[in-house]
């Protein structure tokens, strides 16, 4: 099969995934890296946890849940030091965690960008809570794009990537619709409305799409992030206020920045014929060959 990685499926360029893939140092800071924000997402649920039952932890944190699948990912890397990312291993049980270990920890970044927008002023005036959050897991994107450099995918392991996400939003929301039953959603400064809710199925639906088709997935991509810039011009504590400050204007202007990137990175040459055009590479892997 065709190697991965001629430039046109991930926006993180194939130099840069080489440098810190092909690489021992950078390799092994990108998995400490990884396993220590698992810790530090940890840290953040930790106040939720004594009310949920043990086995439910991981479908409720869902960032630590991310960095820690991307974790593994990288892991697999390890191996393969000293030859090319093209010699990377791939088989269909590394085709399932690679694809899975995408989808969560893109879906997990642009959650987070949606959910802290769509209320900024709870969030803006805490330089953490919001600018800290918000840029340390929109690094997520690029973190994930590195995948496609290394990685392969199947129908298989798209299917069940999209179950896995939609079955974790039903697990976050289900309850604020049904009597007895519990919402699981990460801690928010508001109560989470249907337009969070839908946006997170949306989320979901995204992140199986840049999986599966890269050029489509950017392109909704932009249109979910001016979705999310929409939602904060408009919230409604800021139309309580009337007007909005210079520095408000410009944490509605960010989404819109990243909308117009990813965008402009979606206009990319066409697929030639005979090549396939997902993200990841599709077909029979090295080890089903």
């Amino acid at each position: 099969m065709d190697p991965f990685g001629d430039g046109r499926r991930s926006p993180v360029p194939r130099k840069w995934a080489r440098y810190y893939l092909e690489n021992a140092p950078s390799l092994v800071w990108l998995v400490f890296a990884n396993v220590a924000a698992v810790f530090v997402g940890i840290h953040f649920y930790l106040p939720d946890l004594p009310g949920i039952e043990t086995l439910l932890w991981p479908l409720h944190m869902d960032s630590p849940v991310a960095v820690g699948l991307m974790a593994l990912s990288v892991a697999t890397l390890l191996p393969n030091l000293g030859r090319s990312l093209d010699d990377a291993p791939r088989n269909r049980v590394l085709a399932y965690l690679h694809t899975i270990a995408f989808v969560w920890l893109l879906k997990s970044g642009l959650w987070t960008a949606l959910a802290l927008n769509l209320h900024v002023s709870l969030y803006f005036p805490d330089t953490w809570n919001y600018f800290g959050v918000l840029v340390t897991h929109l690094l997520f994107i690029p973190e994930a794009y590195l995948a496609p450099h290394y990685g392969a995918t199947t129908r298989g392991a798209l299917a069940t990537a999209l179950v896995l996400a939609l079955g974790n939003d039903v697990f976050d929301y289900a309850g604020l619709y049904l009597e007895g039953v519990r919402p699981y959603h990460p801690r928010l400064l508001y109560e989470p409305g249907p337009v969070l809710v839908v946006g997170t199925v949306v989320v979901s639906l995204l992140s199986v799409a840049l999986a599966a088709r890269g050029t489509v997935g950017l392109i909704l991509l932009g249109s979910m992030l001016n979705y999310g810039a929409l939602c904060a011009e408009h919230s409604s504590e800021l139309s309580e206020r009337g007007s909005r400050t210079r520095a408000e204007r410009g944490s509605v202007f960010l989404p819109i920045f990243f909308a117009t990137l990813c965008s402009q990175g979606a206009k990319r040459p066409r697929t030639p014929p005979g090549e396939k055009g997902g993200v990841f590479h599709h077909g029979p892997s090295r080890g089903e060959q």
